[in-house]
C-alpha cells in the first residue's frame, strides 16, 4: 500500500503541474478557450505510469492490454455496452444532472470542426491515441488493478475500484463543467463494470470509447455542437 501511496502522490503532482503550466500559461498565451481539453496532461500521466510499472518489472499485458480470448465474445460486449450506455447510463447521468441543478457539460470548444475535415480527422484521431488508449490504460487498466489489490476482499476491492476511477475520470474531464464529472463518470463505472466482465481485458473498452468518441466527433462535424 506504500508504493501505490507513492506511485499516486507522484501521479497527482504530475497531472497538477502539467495542467497548471497548460492552464495558466501555455493556453493563455495561445488563446485557447478554458474548455480545452488537456491531451498533454493525459499523456504526460501516461508516460510517467509506464516507467513506474517498468520499473516493478510489469508490462501493459499485466493491466489487461492482451489479445482478447474470443473477439466474438468481444465484439457482444462492445455492441451491448454502447446499448446500455445509450439507452440507461446516459439517461440517468442526464436525471441525476437535473436533479442537481448542474448544467450539461460545455463542448463548444469544439464548435470548430463542424464542417472543417482536417479538425475532425485530427480530433478523431486524438481521440483514438490519447482518450481510446492511455485514458483507458491509466484509468481502466493501471488505476483498477492497482486500488483492488489493496483490499483483502477481492468483491470489494473491484467495487471501489470501479467508483473511484469513475469519479477521478469524470473530475479529469471538469474543464468541460462540474456536470461532465456525471456526464463521464457515470458511464465509467459502466466501463469499469465492463473490463471486469471481459475477464480485465482493456480492447473492449478501448473499443467502446474510440467508437463512442467517433461517433461524437462525427455528429459534431456534420451537424456542429449540440445547444445546452
Amino acid at each position: 500500500m506504500r508504493g501505490f501511496a507513492k506511485e499516486i502522490l507522484l501521479i497527482i503532482v504530475v497531472g497538477a503541474l502539467s495542467w497548471a503550466l497548460l492552464h495558466y500559461s501555455i493556453y493563455p498565451f495561445l488563446n485557447v478557450p478554458a474548455n480545452a481539453p488537456y491531451p498533454a496532461r493525459t499523456v504526460a500521466i501516461f508516460l510517467l505510469i509506464w516507467i513506474l510499472i517498468r520499473r516493478k518489472k510489469e508490462t501493459w499485458k499485466d493491466f489487461g492490454l492482451a489479445k482478447p480470448t474470443s473477439i466474438w465474445m468481444t465484439v457482444i460486449l462492445v455492441i451491448g455496452y454502447l446499448f446500455v450506455d445509450v439507452l440507461v447510463l446516459q439517461p440517468f447521468a442526464d436525471f441525476l444532472k437535473h436533479s442537481l441543478g448542474l448544467a450539461p457539460p460545455d463542448p463548444s470548444f469544439f464548435s470548430y470542426v463542424n464542417g472543417d475535415i482536417g479538425a475532425y480527422i485530427f480530433w478523431v484521431a486524438m481521440s483514438w491515441g490519447v482518450g481510446g488508449f492511455c485514458e483507458e490504460l491509466i484509468f481502466r487498466g493501471y488505476l483498477m488493478n492497482r486500488t483492488a489489490h489493496l483490499f483483502r476482499n477481492p468483491n470489494f476491492g473491484w467495487t471501489i475500484a470501479v467508483i473511484a476511477q469513475a469519479f477521478l475520470f469524470g473530475l479529469g474531464h471538469v474543464y468541460l463543467g462540474w456536470g461532465a464529472i456525471i456526464s463521464v463518470g457515470i458511464p465509467a463505472v459502466g466501463s469499469g463494470l465492463l473490463y471486469i466482465v471481459a475477464g480485465r481485458n482493456l480492447w473492449p473498452v478501448i473499443l467502446v470509447h474510440r467508437i463512442w468518441d467517433t461517433l461524437g466527433f462525427t455528429l459534431i462535424y456534420l451537424n456542429g455542437v449540440p445547444s445546452t
